[in-house]
């Protein structure tokens, strides 16, 4: 609605755009740079882009997919154009750790603690590619089709990730309940 609205004109549908995704947008694009800086600058050189180019953006797309790609495009172009200026992470090996809340933290007992730490260095094993898929899948709540869309990948392929990486984090993680390994991945 924000996306045809501000498409249209409206000033107040540009900064609720902005509003609702500037959280998400700035938690992904720090999965791919340690430089804040970076990661800021080119948020808002997408939704100054955005402005910009209001009246030649497609109506119907999927808004969310549409800013987290133009994102990951920025930022690779960004590293690219500085080099070996800025601290990057590797992006063959991007870290798509699970971050967690401070409410998470005081919640749950030590031994759930320990648990999601275990959790957190498996993930660190996955592919850059599971990692990224999963954030997105279940981090950021995305469709398969939106996930596909912004990692430039078959909707198969997709889910293919998605339960690869599942699978190897249940194998390597066989003793805990699946439902605690379920849970900690979405609550993350």
């Amino acid at each position: 609605m924000h996306w045809h609205n501000f498409i249209a004109g409206d000033n107040n549908a540009y900064r609720e755009l902005y509003n609702e995704n500037i959280d998400k947008l700035y938690s992904y694009g720090s999965k791919f740079s340690k430089d804040t800086d970076l990661v800021k600058d080119c948020i808002h050189d997408l939704f100054v882009d955005l402005n910009n180019y209001r009246a030649k953006l497609h109506k119907d797309v999927n808004v969310t997919a549409y800013l987290y790609l133009s994102l990951r495009r920025k930022i690779f172009s960004c590293i690219k154009k500085k080099g070996t200026s800025i601290e990057v992470h590797n992006l063959e090996q991007s870290i798509f750790a699970v971050e967690w809340n401070a409410e998470i933290n005081m919640v749950y007992s030590e031994e759930w603690k320990l648990l999601l730490s275990r959790l957190n260095e498996e993930l660190k094993i996955l592919s850059s590619r599971q990692q990224e898929v999963l954030f997105l899948k279940f981090h950021s709540e995305l469709t398969y089709e939106e996930v596909a869309e912004i990692m430039r990948i078959s909707v198969a392929t997709c889910r293919t990730l998605v339960y690869r990486a599942i699978k190897q984090l249940r194998v390597k993680m066989e003793n805990v309940p699946k439902i605690a390994l379920f849970l900690s991945i979405i609550f993350s």
